[in-house]
């Protein structure tokens, strides 16, 4: 993202490129990094997901999932819904990621403070935190190793590709998070705070 003075005037440009070309997700989260109105699972499909679709993987300390495509017991309305999961379902499923590196965050959380302090001095908000889930041996991981927008979990099977999206809509009443009156200053916090309880190292 970048901005060009033109006459006084700002002229911003955005280059735009898809985050999830991947056929294998996993789980896929959107984060606004509020609670209200923020699930799209209800406890008992929570429960199905947990006991069919999850397991815990005690010597790395993470948790281990199948791809949507090899997963036969669930119904297709939750199968979609693990493509569009939100906050309160992120607390419920995974809690945190553990990573394998804090270095590797620490650079990869740079480059998030820097988008997140353009759109705020551009005084844009209501954007949001894209998480893909997926199993390493699924994707090229070549392409997002170029771009930098990724976590490895401690076992290095799983990614957690990441980025910023849903930045260059009008903002208006109809949207379900937020208050309109919020100061985009006060949304980059917001933003800044939820981020750093999505991921953890413990090893």
């Amino acid at each position: 993202m970048n901005n060009i003075n033109s006459n006084k005037t700002k002229i911003y440009y955005a280059i735009i490129e898809k985050l999830d070309p991947i056929p294998y997700i996993n789980f896929k989260y959107d984060f606004k990094m509020s609670t209200k109105n923020r699930k799209r699972l209800n406890n008992e499909s929570i429960e199905i997901v947990k006991n069919f679709y999850m397991s815990f993987d005690s010597d790395y300390n993470e948790i281990i999932s199948k791809p949507l495509s090899d997963i036969g017991d669930i119904n297709e309305e939750i199968k979609e819904s693990l493509e569009n999961l939100k906050e309160m379902d992120f607390q419920r499923l995974h809690g945190r990621l553990n990573i394998r590196s804090l270095q590797e965050w620490e650079i990869a959380r740079r480059k998030i403070v820097k988008d997140i302090n353009f759109l705020q001095s551009a005084k844009i908000m209501n954007y949001s935190l894209i998480l893909i889930i997926v199993k390493v041996e699924e994707i090229n991981m070549e392409v997002f190793k170029q771009k930098g927008n990724y976590l490895l979990s401690p076992s290095g099977k799983f990614a957690y590709i990441f980025g910023i999206e849903d930045f260059l809509h009008e903002y208006n009443f109809e949207k379900e998070d937020g208050n309109v009156f919020q100061a985009s200053k006060v949304y980059a916090n917001r933003f800044l705070e939820g981020l750093n309880k999505i991921f953890i190292h413990s090893n």
